[in-house]
């Protein structure tokens, strides 16, 4: 359970980084984060990901920019009905 918790963490806390820039648009969202910050979330997302034996993983803006537009759609999706609720993202 405890190697569950972690890796669900480490998904979280790259979310909520992209979800978290406020103020700009969708495509740019990812990229308004500094190189210090991307960083930062990197660290600790590789942290979590060695706690339960996965590789380290590098930066990709146009996956952070992907990821944003999925969080994106599902913020605007009616309550109760997650991301992989059904549906076309």
């Amino acid at each position: 359970m405890k190697t569950i918790a972690k890796s669900i963490t480490a998904v979280g806390v790259a979310a909520l980084a992209l979800v978290g820039v406020a103020g700009t648009t969708s495509t740019t969202k990812a990229a308004a984060l500094s190189p210090a910050d991307q960083q930062k979330i990197l660290d600790l997302h590789n942290k979590y990901r060695a706690d339960v034996g996965s590789p380290p993983v590098q930066w990709d803006d146009t996956l952070a920019a992907n990821s944003q537009v999925v969080a994106d759609r599902a913020l605007l999706r009616p309550k109760g009905q997650g991301v992989l609720g059904g549906g076309d993202l």
